[in-house]
């Protein structure tokens, strides 16, 4: 890290028209900005937070 900056991008599960993620138990949920509530993208930035 120069400068001690460090960066991290990530996607939330509205990055895209429509998204499958896969779930634990090897499923998959559509997502996607068509399906997003905004409400709820608060578990997407915390899941990038917990990441860091």
């Amino acid at each position: 890290m120069e400068n001690n900056i460090g960066f991290l991008y990530e996607h939330n599960r509205g990055h895209s028209i429509e998204n499958d993620i896969v779930i634990n138990d090897g499923s998959f949920k559509r997502c996607g900005c068509m399906y997003e509530i905004f409400e709820a993208s608060i578990y997407d930035i915390d899941l990038a937070i917990n990441k860091v």
